[in-house]
């Protein structure tokens, strides 16, 4: 006789993992657009634009993420911990969040003591650096050099330690 799992338990997993990424998958998405960053613009929680020109020079880390998604928040501290290590002329540090509310996202941001830049995200920008027909699930992040190449893509959470090297490699 099989023992299948029961119904409750079932639906709990799928809620788990349905939306986001599980936490250390940290996996490279099959399908991502390399080469020159595309331009975009988002509005900051204010509703203030920001342009991805505004960063030219610079290495980026472009993050699309969700104040619901346990991956997404666990990678919060170590972008705090890069923020502070690396120069913000060098090196910025971007969270594009997808809730759709900013005061709720702003609200996040303040209790969390993210001191990088918060954005708010939307799903025509995240699918600019995505084939078409690419599932996406977050954190999606998008790793940019100095001269606004994209250099990796990855969806799913990584350990700062691999987020350093990376990051090494951008600001050569």
């Amino acid at each position: 006789m099989k023992k299948h799992l029961p119904a409750p338990v079932l639906l709990l997993l799928a809620l788990l993992f349905a939306g986001c990424a599980r936490a250390g998958d940290g996996i490279p998405d099959p399908l991502p657009k390399l080469g020159k960053m595309p331009a975009w613009t988002l509005t900051d929680t204010d509703g203030r634009p920001v342009k991805s020109s505004d960063f030219a020079g610079k290495a980026l880390v472009l993050d699309f993420w969700a104040t619901w998604c346990p991956p997404c928040r666990a990678e919060i501290p170590g972008y705090i911990e890069l923020r502070k290590k690396h120069a913000p002329d060098r090196l910025a540090i971007i969270g594009a969040s997808l809730d759709g509310d900013a005061a709720l996202v702003r609200n996040f941001a303040r209790l969390r003591g993210m001191n990088y830049t918060v954005l708010m995200g939307d799903d025509a920008t995240l699918s600019k650096f995505v084939k078409p027909g690419t599932d996406v699930g977050i954190p999606f992040t998008v790793y940019v050099d100095r001269e606004g190449e994209i250099r990796h893509v990855k969806m799913g959470a990584l350990p700062l330690a691999e987020q350093e090297k990376l990051i090494a490699g951008l600001l050569k």
